[in-house]
């Protein structure tokens, strides 16, 4: 370890405490330097009057057997997943049905297939795809890295509600239409996915996740530093130096920035990484962004883990709409969680904790309006549980600008990072390293093969441990 004196890392969102966590317990000297007054970035949450909120709707989908947990078993930390059975309702236009949290056989995907309603006489396509996507099947050799998930599912079958479905999936997994998806990063993290252990969400929450892999950090030997945001990272000739923070420098042989790689341009400067990479960096599109809301009950009114809506609207005008910012027009859709249905001690007793939520790009609310799709989203979970507004003790709307402000991205607030479309997975994804020596980008933008949280804490394991080798 003599080759790094003193690592810095520049965000604790899961990508930062991942890399922090392999860093201190190689034995390299360790400090994160964290803008906010908390750990977690988009995985964050907060405490309200005996109610534990996430920030953000999540769940985990590789549960124990995910970089996530791997993190935790590096520093001893303590991790509990909960795999409910089933994991959430789904509702596409009137017809509902049930989603697993766990495959056991392939015959649990079939049965997905016949239980969404797909026309019988388009029934095997459609099955032979989802067998395909949750098998890493020989069709995924044939693909190409330059193939939508549309095109791929447009192969098997045009039936409406299979691809209505597939783009629910899209949405929900990598916050994307399907048309602009990558079909074979799809197939790989369905693949894992169905023959992992169920996806789950930990005990504690998304706060007692972050806390304690921080306290997890700091026991191997690493400093946390909260309020605490970086202006600058110091190079010269080709290689990192250091940060500066508050007015001070931090020497450090080694720098991970978690904020991103336009962000990690930002603060080194376009000289230091030449104008190719510069460039580059501020092509790379990003997924959409969300608006939710997060609500505390006094009354336990959803049954059901998660809910996942879709409109009837044809998948392909749900996603031209959505793109031209119609989104009122294209149904909404939204996803929602009830973490307190995994955990009942995240809410006191009789009590629920709900995050609702819907994507969008960030262009989209000059023509909708935030408000308005905020009292869509509203509307819709009152029609389908009625009581819900009566139950409701407190009620926080968090937007795009609040999840940029938790993650340390300044403009967008991106619900994961570097969008995963064919052009940006396999050989067109970031790099972890970049053209300075020493300095590195870890987080979603530079996760391959994964979905949100285990793209992220994936990659600050991987840049670590590259880091350690070239020591």
């Amino acid at each position: 370890m003599a080759g790094i004196r003193h690592a810095v890392v520049i965000g604790a969102g899961l990508g930062g405490l991942a890399c922090a966590a392999r860093l201190a317990t190689a034995g390299v000297p360790v400090t994160v330097l964290e803008a906010n007054g908390r750990v977690g970035g988009k995985v964050g949450g907060d405490q309200w009057d005996g109610y534990s909120v996430d920030l953000a709707p999540h769940v985990f989908s590789m549960g124990d057997a995910g970089e996530l947990a791997r993190v935790c078993r590096i520093l001893d930390a303590p991790l509990q997943f909960v795999v409910r059975n089933p994991l959430a309702k789904v509702r596409l236009g009137r017809k509902e049905f049930t989603f697993p949290g766990r495959f056991d056989s392939p015959g649990d995907a079939a049965s997905l297939v016949l239980r969404a309603g797909i026309r019988p006489s388009r029934l095997l396509g459609a099955g032979r795809h989802f067998l395909q996507m949750a098998a890493d099947g020989p069709d995924l050799a044939r693909l190409g890295e330059d193939t939508t998930l549309q095109d791929w599912v447009s192969r098997y079958t045009d039936d409406p509600t299979y691809h209505t479905l597939i783009n629910l999936f899209s949405i929900l997994a990598f916050v994307l239409p399907y048309d602009t998806t990558s079909a074979m990063e799809m197939a790989h993290c369905m693949s894992r996915m169905v023959r992992g252990p169920g996806i789950g969400y930990p005990i504690g929450g998304c706060r007692g996740l972050v806390e304690s892999i921080s306290r997890g950090i700091q026991r191997a030997g690493a400093r946390v530093e909260l309020d605490s945001p970086v202006d600058r990272i110091e190079s010269s000739r080709g290689r990192v130096r250091g940060v500066w923070c508050r007015g001070q420098r931090v020497e450090a042989d080694a720098v991970f920035c978690n904020a991103g790689v336009r962000r990690t341009v930002e603060l080194v400067g376009d000289d230091a990484v030449g104008p190719a990479y510069a460039a580059r960096a501020r092509r790379l599109t990003v997924s959409m962004a969300g608006v939710m809301i997060r609500y505390t009950l006094d009354a336990q009114v959803i049954e059901s883990p998660v809910l996942f809506t879709m409109p009837t609207t044809p998948a392909t005008d749900v996603a031209r709409r959505i793109r031209q910012g119609r989104l009122l027009e294209a149904g909404m859709g939204y996803y929602a969680t009830v973490p307190s249905n995994f955990d009942p001690g995240l809410a006191p007793p009789g009590g629920q904790v709900v995050i609702a939520g819907t994507a969008f790009y960030p262009e989209v609310p000059a023509r909708a309006g935030l408000e308005q799709m905020l009292l869509g989203l509203e509307r819709r979970l009152e029609n389908l549980y009625p009581g819900f507004a009566d139950a409701i003790v407190r009620r926080v709307p968090t937007t795009q600008v609040h999840v940029a402000a938790a993650s340390g991205r300044r403009i967008t607030g991106e619900a994961v990072g570097v969008a995963q479309t064919p052009d940006q997975c396999g050989s067109g994804r970031p790099k972890r390293h970049t053209p300075v020596r020493g300095l590195y980008v870890v987080g979603a933008d530079t996760g391959k093969g994964a979905i949100g949280t285990e793209l992220a804490a994936s990659s600050g394991l991987a840049a670590a441990e590259d880091a350690i080798d070239r020591s």
